[in-house]
Parts: C-alpha cells; sequence; structure tokens
C-alpha cells in the first residue's frame, strides 16, 4: 500500500479493474453515468434521502448487485443480484470517495484487532494518497459544488433532529460535579448516522463522562 498498490479484490463503484493491469482502473460506462448523476442531484440541492428515492425509482442497481451481474470477478458481497434499494449509506460512500477525482486512497481502515473483523476508519492524514492514478469520473468543479451542498444540506438534517428529538436537552446532570450536561452532536463517517452524546464540561478531556443517546438510526 505504500507503494501505492491495490491489496484487496473490490474496487470504487463506477470502475473495473483493467484485464492487462490489476492495478489500474478503468471506467465503466454504465455504473459512471450513475456516480455523475449522483453528484449533479446533490450539487443541484437534492438531499440524500431525495437521492435514493429517485434512483429506487429508476431502477437502478446498487453497486454490489451491479458488480455481481456485470464484473463478477470483483464480486465479494453476500448479496442477490437485482436489487435496487438504494440507502443513504451507500449515496454518502460515493459522496465522499475522492477516486472519482483520479487519485487513491489506501489504507482508510485498520483492524482494531486480530481477534475480531472490526475495523476503524482512520483520519485523511493517516491514510494513504496519490494523485492522479487514472481517469476521473468526475471534475473538480462538481465535486467542489456537491460537497458544499452537502454539508449545509447535512448540517440542517442535523439541526431537525436535534430540534425534534433532543427530549433530554438542560434536563440532565453530572451525578459528581451537578454541572448541566451539554450535548455533542455529530455524523458517523462510516453509516452516515446522527450521533449525539452529553458530555460534563468539567471531564471534558481528562475523564470521559458520556451518556450516548443515538437519535437516528
Amino acid at each position: 500500500m505504500r507503494e501505492g498498490k491495490r491489496v484487496c479484490s473490490s474496487v470504487p463503484y463506477g470502475y473495473y479493474r483493467d484485464p492487462k493491469d490489476k492495478q489500474h482502473l478503468l471506467i465503466d460506462p454504465v455504473s459512471s453515468a450513475v456516480v455523475v448523476r449522483v453528484f449533479e442531484m446533490m450539487a443541484e440541492g437534492m438531499n440524500t434521502t431525495e437521492i435514493c428515492e429517485v434512483l429506487t425509482r429508476d431502477k437502478v442497481l446498487i453497486p454490489s448487485s451491479y458488480a455481481k451481474e456485470n464484473h463478477p470477478e470483483q464480486y465479494h458481497w453476500q448479496v442477490e443480484g437485482g436489487r435496487c434499494d438504494w440507502n443513504r449509506t451507500t449515496v454518502l460512500d460515493i459522496l465522499k470517495r475522492k477516486e472519482y477525482l483520479g487519485h487513491t486512497l489506501l489504507r482508510k481502515t485498520v483492524s482494531t484487532s486480530f481477534k475480531t473483523k472490526l475495523r476503524k476508519r482512520l483520519p485523511e492524514e493517516e491514510q494513504y494518497f496519490f494523485p492522479n492514478t487514472h481517469e476521473p469520473i468526475i471534475s473538480q468543479e462538481l465535486w467542489d459544488r456537491a460537497q458544499r451542498n452537502r454539508r449545509i444540506i447535512e448540517r440542517k438534517r442535523i439541526n431537525n433532529v436535534i430540534k425534534d428529538r433532543s427530549v433530554f436537552l438542560g434536563l440532565l446532570y453530572c451525578s459528581t460535579c451537578g454541572q448541566k450536561l451539554s450535548i455533542g452532536i455529530y455524523e458517523n463517517d462510516n453509516t452516515g448516522n446522527i450521533i449525539t452524546n452529553f458530555n460534563c464540561r468539567s471531564y471534558r478531556g481528562t475523564v470521559e463522562k458520556k451518556l450516548h443517546f443515538p437519535l437516528y438510526q
């Protein structure tokens, strides 16, 4: 991976491996058009739920089903063919992939223990980044527009969830010092779910005292 070589069988949706060089990616004309469509819909102001509804309505195969039917050499998921039920996690994964700009990112996740299959996502500064390794599917301008709108739309969604579901806000206190607990909100990078927790400011950065209340699953 330090040399920029792919060590796993999967490749980003929209590409397939060059039969003459498995380290080189080629653009798949059908799935790459879906990728462009996803970015364009986000750039135009649609949210991820609306994008899922459009793709599902138009009977567009989800990435795993498309790979199973068109690139079986890349297929390694346990999913049946013909599925068109898109979800937010899949759309967010597409929108966050810098591979569509023509770059290669490796070592995105690492194993937490050899005893389990659990993995954790690494921050970008710890990943291996190699620019301009293959032909891009989208332009930098479209990427920037889509990311700008994604941040705006997701922030609105987070605010709406907090407003509608944070029934404990202002009612929780630390059992040790008696201070009112403050709320923290973030979006899970892997699932796109909104996660909240309540923190005691007296213990922040020293002793972890958190009550976890997932507001969106």
